[in-house]
């Protein structure tokens, strides 16, 4: 759109053309335009490029940290008694997948995990200055100062609307994330989260067993120190996968401390920077030829 206008403006103002358009009218144009503004459209390139480079020094890097777990089918206690042991398979729908996903993200879930890491003592919570802010200080060298720490129940709900849940695909396998910017408390929390996950089927389990609801394999002594394993777990952060019991759920990898940061992506940004820049020389351009030629 902006060279089809450079081209056209650029031709109106050559008298030479007598109104024809020969075939390299096009290209001409469009030269002739950078060439006249060329200052204009290294200036505005210059501006973004260094504004976006800033900003890249200015923010926070975020690291990501992932672990995998699927969801797996249950078999149906009523069918085997009476049918037989046939190992009745219940299918699982998307609707009960979607069910795991926001339960992951909950306060149940969030609770313990934040009890048990002590994120309170983190100040991962307190309000964030701006980003105006943090470059006045970034500028004078001194740290920014953060506001008080809010309560507690608001900051379980906003560690499970910071955690990242996600179905891959069509399988039953859910991805479990978590952002920070310290690179070794994302790992921790994320594992923290898929361990408490683990925890809360595996006490569904408990309770239905106590209830007489469903028959298992396993005594409740063993599941009592397999939910043991997993309050470890919880409250450091550091789960081994081979030890970790299965309830309807199996953790397939434990999430590794992140070494790149997610964000900011600095090769993306100076890129879009340059885009806009050129573009917005160009605008500067067409317009300063529009009124010119008024």
């Amino acid at each position: 759109m902006f060279l089809e206008s450079a081209v056209t403006i650029e031709n109106a103002k050559r008298p030479e053309l007598g109104g024809a358009q020969p075939k390299n009218a096009g290209l001409a144009g469009l030269i002739q335009f950078i060439k006249r503004n060329k200052g204009t459209i290294l200036l505005s390139t210059l501006l973004t490029f260094s504004a976006a480079a800033v900003y890249t020094l200015v923010a926070t890097p975020i690291y990501t940290a992932t672990s995998l777990v699927i969801v797996e089918p249950k078999y149906s206690s009523w069918s085997n008694s009476v049918v037989g042991n046939l190992n009745t398979q219940v299918v699982i729908d998307s609707g009960q997948i979607e069910s795991q996903i926001q339960l992951i993200k909950s306060s149940p879930i969030a609770g313990p995990v934040y009890r048990g890491l002590k994120l309170e003592e983190t100040g991962m919570f307190r309000s964030r200055p701006s980003m105006i802010a943090r470059l006045i200080s970034y500028l004078r060298a001194a740290p920014p100062q953060d506001v008080s720490p809010q309560v507690s129940f608001e900051n379980i709900n906003a560690l499970g609307n910071m955690t990242g849940v996600r179905r891959i695909g069509q399988s039953y396998v859910i991805e479990v994330s978590f952002a920070a910017s310290d690179p070794v408390l994302a790992a921790r929390i994320c594992n923290s989260i898929t361990a408490a996950y683990i925890a809360d089927r595996l006490k569904s389990r408990i309770e239905a067993a106590r209830n007489g609801n469903e028959i298992l394999s396993t005594k409740l002594s063993t599941l009592n120190e397999q939910n043991q394993q997993l309050d470890e777990a919880i409250a450091t952060g550091d789960m081994d996968v081979e030890r970790l019991p299965s309830a309807d759920a199996r953790v397939i990898s434990a999430a590794i401390v992140p070494f790149r940061p997610s964000w900011p992506r600095r090769g993306p940004i100076l890129a879009v920077s340059v885009f806009v820049g050129v573009a917005l020389g160009f605008m500067i351009g067409l317009i300063r030829r529009s009124l010119e030629a008024e």
